[in-house]
């Protein structure tokens, strides 16, 4: 055994691979670039007598540690971009709809904002403990903005997300293989389902999006919803399977956070109009 060890280290060293400024001094191979050794000397198992001996093997510098680190960060951004390509393209989700960060956020001093902020910093806790949140409230007063920004922030540290719309996720499952769409809706670390309500009003509709509730909620994976809903109407729902649907996100969501207010679409459309006017008056 220690024989072929020994050869196996001899031959490591001799096949070390040389880079074109690197020098030797003292009998150890040393880089050109940081000046740190690319060889030590061990030592080496003993011998049946317990008698030990020095070993020459390789070993990385700072420059080579640097690479090795560089190369598994692009494969691991590598393998994530892939995933997330697939995640996308599954879930049916379109990125221009889904661009807002919380740098776009022009009032990140309100409750929400410090909240949602505070939802990315303890992802972990978040996700180990299944703490979902619910946006509900009237069109246009943020609620996809803020789902969108949390989402994107935790794409920035590679966390497997999946953001759509429940419209979109139907159409999906209509046309396109089940199996594919629920290994995703499984798979994500956090799901985004944008406008909970705005899908078609059919049973065959509730049915297959309660499928995706309790599909989710099986995973013990955190779920982000938002609805034009408001909470009460939601718990005084009375057809059995939208009532299982709400009563499955309320619990899922434990985090619920009414969004009221002015609808920041007609604002952002009338400072729109207003700014051409301006622009057609000079």
């Amino acid at each position: 055994m220690n024989e072929l060890v020994e050869a196996l280290t001899g031959r490591l060293t001799s096949n070390q691979k040389r880079k074109e400024d690197d020098f030797e001094k003292d009998g150890i191979l040393y880089c050109g670039k940081c000046g740190a050794p690319r060889q030590a000397w061990i030592d080496w198992i003993p011998d049946a007598d317990g008698k030990t001996e020095k070993r020459l093997v390789p070993i990385m510098c700072k420059c080579d540690e640097e690479e090795e680190k560089r190369e598994k960060e692009e494969k691991a951004q590598h393998d994530f971009d892939l995933a997330m390509r697939h995640i996308r393209l599954t879930l049916y989700t379109m990125r221009d709809d889904v661009t807002a960060t919380f740098a776009d956020d022009t009032d990140e001093d309100n409750a929400i904002s410090k909240t949602c902020r505070k939802y990315v910093e303890r992802w972990e806790e978040m996700r180990k403990d299944n703490m979902g949140i619910l946006f509900y409230g009237s069109k246009g007063t943020g609620k996809t903005f803020y789902a969108s920004c949390i989402y994107n922030e935790l794409l920035k540290n590679r966390i497997l997300a999946g953001f759509t719309s429940t419209v979109n996720l139907m159409n999906v499952l209509s046309k396109w293989d089940k199996t594919d769409v629920f290994e995703c809706i499984e798979k994500v670390r956090l799901l985004v389902l944008d406008d909970l309500g705005a899908e078609r009003d059919t049973s065959y509709g509730a049915e297959l999006m309660y499928s995706v509730i309790d599909a989710r909620y099986k995973t013990g994976l955190p779920t982000i919803i938002t609805t034009n809903l408001d909470l009460g109407e939601m718990k005084a729902e009375t057809d059995i399977w939208r009532s299982r649907i709400y009563d499955r996100v309320i619990e899922m969501c434990p985090i619920a956070i009414p969004m009221a207010g002015e609808s920041k679409r007609v604002n952002i459309a009338d400072e729109r109009k207003k700014k051409a006017r301006e622009l057609l008056r000079g």
